[in-house]
């Protein structure tokens, strides 16, 4: 099953163009808003990720441990996530980080996973799945401050990720993920990923037609990530690349933290994509009305190719 969501924009003669869907989505085109539809599981309309502001000075708490997910009225499942601010309630994907240019943000993250301690071991192959390090896409900071070499250890061990962004950083839609080499897919495939949102610096005017779109409430959709369930064993058996399902990461990283996997719907499958962790939600754009789409594929292995289609 895909997810599946309507990419928009005004071209110079006010037509739309848009991603075709999937063979199980509906496009209803009303006389105001066009909308993309389900045709069977899902769609609900798209929530917004819960957003942290990283103002200059402040700290933002992440912990780290097991935490069960439910994924709409499709699946639920124990695995590795991100807990924000002292939240008892997992959040998978993680919450939305926005920071601003010439502004200091610190991400403080402690790991209260319960394993074996990887002590700074690095070797080609799946191990220390307990171990976690974050690393951002999109700063332009010193490779110091997005260090991929810290090693946060499970049972509480602590982190300072301190982020100078410098005035000049450019505006962006950006991301933030596990990456301790070893476990990397693994905890990546887990939920420990989320949308990193780079605000313009507070002394630049943007356009005019860009400000309205960035500040669109009546219109605006929420920023999307995009991010993979692969709950199956190997994938295309007999194929020259096959993709490494989570249970099989699982296993080979010596996982401690067991799916205990209850399909609540069997229909979409055991390989899917959610939005924001929604299974196939609906998105609602309005004709003659530009509308600005902010995404990110927060996936491990596979990729999502959008198309724009002239007959839509």
């Amino acid at each position: 099953a895909t997810v599946s969501v309507l990419y928009c924009f005004r071209e110079t003669n006010n037509t739309f163009k848009g991603v075709m869907p999937p063979p199980n989505t509906l496009i209803s085109r009303l006389s105001g808003p066009l909308l993309l539809m389900a045709a069977s599981v899902g769609g609900a309309a798209l929530r917004e990720l819960d957003v942290i502001d990283c103002t200059d000075g402040r700290v933002v708490n992440l912990e780290i441990k097991a935490g069960r997910v439910v994924v709409d009225d499709v699946l639920e499942f124990d695995t590795r996530a991100y807990h924000f601010e002292g939240s008892a309630n997992p959040s998978v994907p993680g919450s939305t980080i926005k920071m601003h240019p010439g502004q200091q943000c610190t991400l403080r993250v402690t790991n209260n996973l319960v394993g074996t301690p990887c002590n700074g071991a690095h070797a080609n192959d799946y191990h220390c799945p307990d171990t976690h390090t974050l690393h951002t896409h999109g700063l332009h900071v010193s490779p110091s401050e997005d260090n991929i070499d810290t090693h946060i250890e499970p049972n509480g061990d602590t982190h300072d990720y301190v982020y100078n962004i410098p005035d000049a950083h450019l505006m962006g839609t950006h991301w933030y993920h596990a990456h301790h080499h070893g476990s990397t897919a693994m905890q990546v495939g887990s939920g420990l990923a989320g949308m990193l949102l780079m605000e313009p610096h507070e002394s630049y005017s943007l356009p005019a037609d860009l400000e309205e779109l960035y500040n669109d409430v009546e219109y605006g959709v929420p920023p999307m990530l995009f991010f993979h369930h692969q709950l199956t064993e190997f994938e295309g058996d007999g194929a020259l690349f096959r993709w490494i399902s989570q249970q099989e990461l699982l296993r080979r990283t010596e996982n401690n933290v067991p799916l205990n996997l209850n399909i609540l719907d069997p229909r979409p499958g055991l390989d899917f994509y959610t939005v924001n962790g929604q299974y196939n939600p609906t998105v609602t754009l309005t004709q003659n009305v530009a509308t600005l789409l902010r995404m990110v594929h927060g996936g491990g292995n596979k990729h999502i190719t959008l198309t724009v289609n002239s007959n839509s």
